[in-house]
């Protein structure tokens, strides 16, 4: 761009800024039917207002007015009756479907959404995040002392990784690796979906104790509790050995360069001498073009404290913690998958 086009907007351009900031309006009433539950009492067939009000115990006239509002937002639509339904954008929204996305739209409107309004706290260069400014402790204290929000996280977790996790599953050849470890495995998913493509393959998942709890469930549902171990504990600390396959999924991300290395360092002393460690995250581009990485990267750094990474950016982290970047494999979601060997 030149001078002149940066200096002179226009008023398409200022509409469409305009459209930015009343969008979260509409977050906020989207926000509000998920919590009450509007998106579940719905359900997969039309009802009228009254029904729902009725179902959700909840005044009529105004859950009248929160359907028609929610209308605007493609997420629910009028029937000819008059009776409402959620469109396919819609149905995401409930907590019963494949491919939901409830949870993570609640959690990323929630406790955090408070950290990302107070955001000007993370420009002061204090030693808090803004959602400590806000809340008085860190995220993840703050998911500790909250159970019914640290549900929702790990939730979130399963959707993001439903969401963004099969297409960069799929770029990547998991063929001949004998023992995956997953650190920050969460529920599960991640290796679950591995070890269906990889018959002759074994896994370990390894996170927190209360994560782990949640994961024996997944992998006992799925099958595969013969073939994957669930082991609990703190990988800033160690991380089960033996594995030629490592695995990080949207973890490295959440933490600031040192305690990333500490991780990787963790997995270092771990891995064989042949493995391979393989990082599935969102890679900054060095372009100014959109990309889910510069969103993602406010939320880190007003929320968590971690950030996004350009490719160079990772390769020096893995460098300083006894790796080398092989390669980085972009998939067809905005995660690519960031190949290292050990050094």
């Amino acid at each position: 761009m030149n001078l002149a086009d940066i200096t002179s907007p226009t008023r398409a351009e200022s509409e469409s800024l305009l459209g930015r900031i009343f969008s979260w309006f509409d977050t906020t009433a989207i926000m509000a039917a998920a919590d009450i539950g509007l998106p579940d009492a719905l359900g997969s067939e039309p009802r009228t207002a009254d029904e729902v009000a009725t179902t959700l115990a909840v005044d009529a006239a105004t859950i009248a007015r929160l359907l028609r509002i929610l209308t605007g937002t493609g997420v629910v639509t009028t029937m000819a009756d008059g009776r409402f339904a959620l469109t396919p954008q819609g149905q995401l929204l409930r907590s019963d479907v494949p491919g939901s996305i409830q949870a993570l739209f609640r959690l990323s409107v929630g406790p955090l959404g408070a950290g990302l309004i107070a955001g000007r706290s993370a420009l002061q260069k204090t030693a808090n995040t803004a959602f400590e400014e806000v809340h008085g402790v860190s995220v993840y204290d703050y998911l500790s002392e909250h159970p019914e929000q640290s549900s929702i996280f790990n939730n979130s977790m399963v959707n993001f990784g439903v969401a963004m996790g099969g297409p960069s599953i799929d770029a990547y050849d998991f063929t001949g690796f004998r023992k995956l470890i997953d650190v920050g495995g969460g529920h599960g998913q991640l290796v679950t979906a591995i070890l269906d493509r990889n018959p002759v393959a074994e896994a370990v998942v390894f996170d927190t104790p209360d994560v782990i709890a949640e994961a024996t469930v997944t992998i006992a549902h799925a099958g595969l509790a013969t073939r994957c171990q669930c082991i609990a504990g703190d990988f800033f600390t160690s991380v089960p050995a033996g594995g030629d396959c490592y695995l990080l999924r949207s973890v490295i991300h959440n933490w600031d360069d040192a305690q990333a290395r500490t991780i990787l360092t963790r997995c270092r002393e771990a891995i064989d001498s042949a493995g391979r460690l393989l990082l599935f995250e969102i890679v900054m581009p060095d372009s100014d073009d959109p990309h889910p990485a510069k969103t993602f990267d406010w939320v880190m750094m007003t929320c968590v404290g971690g950030r996004e990474r350009t490719e160079a950016e990772y390769a020096a982290l893995l460098s300083g913690a006894g790796f080398r970047l092989l390669r980085t494999i972009h998939s067809e979601s905005p995660m690519s998958v960031l190949e290292a060997v050990p050094v």
